[in-house]
């Protein structure tokens, strides 16, 4: 591998080398010679390549090195400060010699979480969180209100509270604090209907367990842990639930994003639109 992680060569179980790789800056790999039937998808950086698709796997997004820019826009907003750092698709801002982006990222999350069980049960939670790549939001969860409204469109919440789904649960009644882990790749891959299953011990003060899990933007699973101290009340002092989430998440400084967008929307409309000339238009 070169000081960028990229594979250069591939050697066999002798130790001589069967394969080799040059690349161009961004990625691009030139023909390969091979002196034995090989067959390697690591390669730029070191990562995944996609030889149907002609992109590299990283993680969040699609890279193609051909045209030098990711395939889909950036979860990331940049900053002001660093002009190229708001460009929504360039790789690593045009420095692919010294720089590399193949995060396998993770989220946080910090909820006040409330669970009620009476057979049926319901849950509502509201919180902050995070991920590695520094973006930070509030996210809700509810029960999926597609159980009772099969016909509500994905993405989007009942207005009517007679429209909330719920899940099943033993007797039980609970408040309080809940710390989660997930293996999703940023914040915004939580989104979107999920499933929670688990349970809490302790009469009075107790502690809960729950196993979380969801589908990211790029189709694949995410996995989750949260703790919950809690004030509970149940049967025996033990309890159990299982639901079917939906989750919305909002990052702080989207609606700034927006407005700023909206002003650049108008600037180029201004600068590049129709103008008024005397009495013809150009």
């Amino acid at each position: 591998m070169n000081r960028l992680g990229s594979v250069r060569q591939v050697i066999n179980s002798s130790g001589s080398v069967v394969n080799f790789y040059t690349y161009e800056p961004f990625g691009k790999c030139f023909a390969s010679e091979c002196t034995e039937n090989t067959e390697n998808p690591f390669k730029f950086t070191g990562q995944y390549f996609d030889a149907e698709t002609g992109e590299y796997y990283l993680r969040a997004r699609q890279y193609n090195p051909t045209i030098a820019r990711f395939t889909a826009t950036d979860p990331v907003f940049g900053k002001l400060e660093q002009p190229l750092t708001l460009h929504k698709y360039l790789y690593c801002c045009n420095d692919p010699v010294n720089a590399t982006d193949f995060t396998g990222r993770a989220t946080v999350h910090l909820m006040l979480s409330g669970m009620f069980s009476m057979g049926f049960s319901a849950i509502a939670q509201y919180g902050i969180v995070i991920d590695d790549e520094g973006n930070i939001g509030t996210i809700k969860t509810h029960n999926d209100p597609r159980m009772t409204d099969r016909a509500a469109p994905m993405g989007t919440f009942p207005e009517d509270m007679d429209e909330w789904g719920f899940g099943y649960g033993t007797p039980a009644i609970s408040f309080g604090g809940a710390i989660g882990f997930t293996t999703a790749d940023t914040m915004f891959d939580l989104e979107g209907p999920g499933i929670s299953v688990g349970g809490s011990i302790g009469l009075g003060f107790g502690v809960g367990v729950d196993y979380i899990r969801g589908i990211q933007r790029n189709g694949e699973y995410y996995h989750g842990i949260e703790f919950t101290p809690q004030w509970t009340q149940s049967m025996g002092g033990l309890e159990s639930h299982g639901h079917r989430t939906y989750t919305t998440v909002t990052r702080w400084g989207d609606e700034d994003r927006a407005r700023r967008e909206r002003l650049q929307e108008g600037l180029e409309n201004e600068i590049f639109g129709s103008h008024r000339l005397g009495h013809g238009e150009a």
